[in-house]
Formats: C-alpha cells, structure tokens, sequence
C-alpha cells in the first residue's frame, strides 16, 4: 500500500514465518505476549491468520491487553478471528494454484474441559517433482473462544470495538454467537 518499508514491523514465534516476512517488511522472531510499550508504539497492529486463536487459552486476555499497550492514541488493532462453528467451511482438501500441491486435512472439534478447540491433522502432497512426495505437516490446534467472549476481551483493552463478517464485511451484532462466513474481522480503537 505505499508504505514505507521502515514504518512496518511485524513478529512471529515462528522464525521460518520471520524470513519469508523479512522479504517485504521488517522482522524478528517475538512473542505478542512480550510487546513492551517502551520499545515502540505504533498506530496500528494487525494480526493475520488467527494467531490469536494459536496461543494458550489462558492468554487471550494477555494478549489482547499487550497488543493494546503498544497503539498510539488514536491507534487501530484490525485482526482476523474464527467462529467455534468454522468447522463447518474448513477445507478437507486444498490444491495450489498450479495443481502440483495438494494439503489433505482432517479437522475434528475437541471439547477440553468446557473450552473448544480445532483440531486439524495435515498432510501435504507434492507433484512437483518427477517423483511424488508426501510430508506430514503434524497437528494443529487451536482455541475457539465464542465470539462475545472475544467481543468483550477486546472491549476491556479498547474504548471502540467492531466485528464484522470477513465475507461480506457486514457489522456482527453483539448478541451474534457466530456469522455467516464463520470468519470475523476485529476492528478496535483506542481513543486516549
């Protein structure tokens, strides 16, 4: 979007995610749950790819609150999040733009004392060569708070709260459990 390449600056845990990032931006490998307001702030935090449901359940709050600590006034956090019912749109199988990649997905919902989780086994298929490889990608999982709940950890930390459909970009209401596409868009603002 035209900006400066030293007015960006993105973290991952993963330091594999780091090196593809530090090819448009820069990065470091770094945990959310250590951002420290001393450092820098910034105007605005995005996160992508639902790294808030990858942390330990216990630490959503945390994160969300640090994640705040390091906006400017007038700051935006803008993040993208899953419904408990995305299940129900996770892809079983997908295919690379070429066709010479195809990631095979076994999603199951897990309910771990009163909390649910996703949890997907992953192999991937790889036709690129004249031999065909397959990797086993592991197991993932991830927490899926209820999107209120959500909703009022992010109004705790910000004095402006939104959610939206990330299809149709319409406003969630609040008494909304879940929404159409199964994926949400936080928009959060801090005033002062």
């Amino acid at each position: 979007l035209g900006v400066p390449k030293d007015h960006i600056y993105g973290i991952d845990i993963s330091q594999a995610m780091v090196e593809v990032a530090r090819q448009r931006l820069q990065a470091d490998q770094g945990d959310i749950l250590t951002l420290d307001p001393a450092v820098r702030t910034w105007d605005i935090a995005y996160s992508g790819l639902n790294v808030f449901h990858y942390l330990p359940y216990e630490q959503l709050s945390e994160a969300i609150e640090r994640t705040a600590a390091v906006l400017n006034p007038g700051g935006y956090f803008v993040g993208d999040f899953i419904t408990p019912d995305h299940i129900r749109w996770y892809p079983n199988v997908l295919i690379s733009e070429d066709k010479q990649i195809i990631s095979l997905r076994t999603p199951q919902l897990i309910e771990d004392n009163g909390r649910m989780f996703q949890e997907s086994e992953i192999i991937n298929i790889d036709f690129r060569n004249e031999q065909m490889q397959v990797s086993y990608a592991g197991k993932h999982k991830r927490f899926l708070p209820p999107l209120h709940r959500v909703r009022l950890a992010f109004e705790q930390h910000f004095d402006e709260v939104m959610l939206y459909d990330a299809h149709s970009l319409k406003p969630i209401p609040e008494w909304a459990d879940s929404c159409a596409s199964t994926r949400y868009v936080v928009i959060a603002k801090m005033n002062s």
